[in-house]
């Protein structure tokens, strides 16, 4: 609903205003109607108005003042002035408070109309954009903006949520070398659900934890059910999902918004726990206990001895094959993701046991496996990206490894090269290939030498170059900034600046002027 407050001296007019604006459209709502200027301003005060209609010359305080009091403690009221031909010169001056449209004596229906679409259009981008804000906060303020934000009285009596991951969970917020990182800025979803389901009520569609991954906040009156189901099969056929597992996980019903974020972190660790790997699936909070074990028989799955044994008698091709086998019982008994990366785990600590001089620390070995597992969107690439760890068991003593010298070199080569192509979209596969390196190996080396991966590295001095281009004095247009640091989507820059940063591009510019000023 819409509020309106209609403030003009001549009440025969008064009258005639009010009821071209109800004729307009049920969802705006007359709060107030008033003769003077100051009787408005007690009212506008109160119930703060969306909209509202006044004459120029009224007793008590006239349309300007009225205005110039609103505008300092609501700056978003939007006014429209009504004003004779002899008062140009007032409408003037309200313009310069920020005034866009007035109404000229006579009013008629169609300027009222004329008036009322725009300033509706007005109101109602604004309410998208600051409930966008809102639940954005809500279920996302591990960020910097930690700062409280006041939901006011939101006219909504709950919330479900709904977490949609492309590919596989990732466990880097800035991952840009899973090949679906940017799936979701070629999908519009909201205006998908909006022409699907029309009669749906309000939701927001917000941006995942993770670039792969997709949050849809749906509204719920009392007595109203959600048919997540349809919506669900609807983009699983809608979607550009060719060979693309989508996952959908449906939260709990939330009634408070401060209650958001803890669901939202629950229905996160069910979708981790719950996906199938390499397969679109569906996680119900309801439905799920997290506390359970994530696959029965685990463990009867491998046969690690066997493993073990083929690795000692360097038997590379039976260990590939039984590697092979061991996947495709993953993907006939739907693993989860998580069930695989423990398996994985406990595959390669086996044998990297076996081999001395080839052990891998644990925390080492884990994140290099959450790394593999998260470019890895099926089984065939899977089994690609994880082969170089397994081909370390079968190299000759002594062989295992390049000299540290001619490692190093190498690295310096990346780094430099990195630096050089600020503006150039390339990918870990790019910069791999460039130094003739698996990406497996190239990544581990490089977070040795500079202590973080390769594309998180080109990605930090690509936003610290950007932060440079924001507050020198070219003036830049953010588009172009954007593809001066390597970016053609001016929308995924803002989005990867936000995530590095904690601020949009334009909340940055602000933040540093202002600090300059002070």
């Amino acid at each position: 609903m819409i509020n309106v407050v209609v403030a003009e001296d001549k009440h025969p007019i008064l009258r005639s205003i009010v009821k071209k604006i109800e004729d307009y459209s049920p969802d705006l709502r007359i709060v107030g109607e008033f003769t003077d200027g100051i009787s408005a301003l007690q009212m506008i005060k109160q119930v703060k108005p969306h909209i509202v209609f006044t004459d120029i010359r009224m007793p008590g305080m006239d349309g300007l003042k009225l205005i110039s009091e609103v505008k300092e403690q609501a700056p978003d009221t939007i006014f429209i002035i009504i004003s004779g031909y002899g008062e140009f010169d007032y409408a003037r001056q309200a313009m310069q408070l920020g005034v866009t449209e007035y109404l000229l004596k006579p009013v008629t229906q169609k300027s009222i109309f004329e008036v009322l679409d725009k300033a509706v259009q007005r109101v109602t981008t604004s309410r998208q954009t600051k409930e966008y804000h809102i639940f954005s906060h809500a279920i996302k303020s591990w960020n910097n903006t930690s700062q409280a934000i006041d939901h006011g009285e939101l006219p909504y009596d709950s919330y479900f949520i709904m977490l949609i991951c492309a590919g596989t969970f990732s466990k880097f917020l800035i991952d840009v070398a899973n090949p679906l990182h940017d799936f979701w800025l070629q999908t519009d979803l909201s205006t998908l659900l909006n022409s699907q389901f029309p009669d749906l009520e309000p939701f927001w569609v917000l941006d995942g934890q993770a670039m792969n991954e997709a949050v849809v906040v749906f509204s719920c009156s009392h007595g109203n059910e959600l048919d997540f189901q349809t919506m669900i099969d609807c983009m699983m056929e809608k979607l550009p999902t060719s060979g693309v597992p989508l996952t959908v996980a449906i939260s709990n019903q939330v009634s408070k918004i401060p209650n958001l974020k803890l669901e939202y972190q629950m229905t996160r660790a069910g979708l981790q726990k719950y996906m199938q790997f390499g397969k679109s699936s569906v996680v119900i909070a309801k439905d799920a206990k997290l506390n359970s074990p994530n696959d029965p028989g685990l463990e009867q799955a491998i046969d690690e001895q066997k493993l073990v044994s083929l690795v000692k008698l360097k038997k590379r091709l039976p260990f590939f094959t039984e590697i092979e086998s061991i996947m495709a019982r993953w993907k006939a008994n739907d693993f989860t993701q998580s069930a695989i990366e423990a398996s994985m785990l406990q595959i390669i600590s086996a044998c990297s046991r076996a081999i001395v001089d080839k052990r891998i620390t644990d925390s080492d070995l884990k994140l290099e496996l959450d790394e593999i597992i998260s470019i890895s969107k099926d089984y065939p690439s899977l089994l690609r990206n994880v082969s170089f760890l397994f081909e370390n068991f079968f190299l000759h003593p002594g062989n295992s490894e390049p000299n540290p010298n001619y490692v190093k070199e190498i690295m310096e080569q990346v780094d430099s090269y990195l630096q050089a192509q600020l503006s150039a979209e390339i990918s870990i596969n790019d910069i791999a290939d460039r130094v003739n390196l698996n990406v497996s190996y190239l990544s581990r080396e490089f977070k040795k030498y500079k202590g973080i991966a390769p594309i998180e590295y080109l990605t930090q001095i690509r936003i610290d170059k950007a932060k440079q281009l924001l507050t020198d004095d070219s003036n830049l247009m953010f588009k172009d900034i954007a593809t001066l640091v390597g970016y053609s989507n001016q929308y995924y820059f803002s989005k990867v600046f936000k995530f590095i940063t904690g601020l949009t591009p334009t909340e940055y510019k602000k933040s540093f002027h202002k600090e300059s000023n002070s």
